[in-house]
């Protein structure tokens, strides 16, 4: 399945995109959903249908990082996972045992370094837990995650 992510007005949707079925010409539609208010979406869906995905959110002066899933026949739920001040690029995907990993990135143009590449992960038991892999005295940019 694929899946789209749109920030409009500051409302996150995700969109998933028709379903083409191996076995016949049938394609199945996935409405429109909102989940949450935030930006910068990274999402992942599992084979089953559950949706995780994290995002920016702001808490008053605050910037967080948002972690949000849902079962296919499931509500939202939601956690906020900690303080993400001047980041703004932010990837997810989730390994073979279940566990997420977040990779997200800060600029700060008034301290050295620049920009630090924190990775993240929440265990399939609730954990979280996050430290800095890289600093740069550049922006870092184009990310990636493979599980």
């Amino acid at each position: 399945m694929k899946t789209k992510s749109y920030l409009i007005n500051r409302l996150f949707l995700i969109l998933a995109t028709a379903v083409l079925l191996s076995f016949s010409n049938t394609q199945a539609q996935v409405p429109m959903e909102i989940v949450g208010e935030g930006f910068n979406p990274s999402v992942y869906v599992e084979s089953d249908g559950t949706v995780h995905t994290v995002y920016f959110s702001n808490y008053g002066n605050e910037q967080k990082l948002t972690y949000a899933t849902r079962k296919i026949t499931g509500d939202w739920k939601y956690r906020p996972l900690g303080l993400a001040a001047f980041c703004g690029d932010l990837e997810l995907t989730m390994d073979k045992a279940g566990n997420i990993h977040v990779l997200m990135s800060d600029y700060r143009w008034d301290y050295n370094p620049k920009s630090r590449l924190f990775h993240g992960i929440l265990t399939k038991e609730g954990q979280w837990s996050r430290r800095i892999i890289a600093v740069s005295w550049t922006r870092l940019i184009s990310m990636a995650l493979k599980a």
